[in-house]
């Protein structure tokens, strides 16, 4: 489960790590462990217990809304662009969610947009 207490910021290039909410059992089956202060952060799938990566890719959205803003998720302080990429990891159906290469494909022409801006 990705959430912001679990980000590495060494040297200046933050990382994500641990997504150790969900694990596969001998049966195949995806059960969840450690629960504690993660809710905020969780795909609704994953309350019926079918967490899948799409479900990784919401809480991205959430993480990126909270880094990005400094406030919670579904607050209203992110530029209109990145509030709509953010919005589209936190779909409630997994389907509808984009996948992580859409995602950073995203993220890097809104970055080039914004430096263009900038420079202009």
């Amino acid at each position: 489960m990705l959430r912001c207490s679990r980000i590495d910021k060494r040297g200046f290039v933050a990382k994500v790590a641990d997504f150790g909410l969900s694990k596969v059992t001998l049966a195949g089956v995806a059960r969840f462990d450690d629960w504690e202060g993660q809710a905020q952060y969780m795909a609704p799938e994953c309350l019926d217990d079918e967490a899948r990566l799409a479900s990784d890719v919401f809480s991205f959205g959430v993480l990126l809304f909270e880094c990005v803003s400094g406030h919670h998720a579904f607050a209203e302080f992110l530029p209109a662009q990145l509030r709509s990429l953010a919005e589209r990891c936190m779909q409630r159906e997994p389907e509808a969610r984009p996948s992580f290469r859409q995602v950073a494909e995203e993220l890097r022409r809104q970055d080039a947009e914004a430096k263009a801006a900038h420079r202009a």
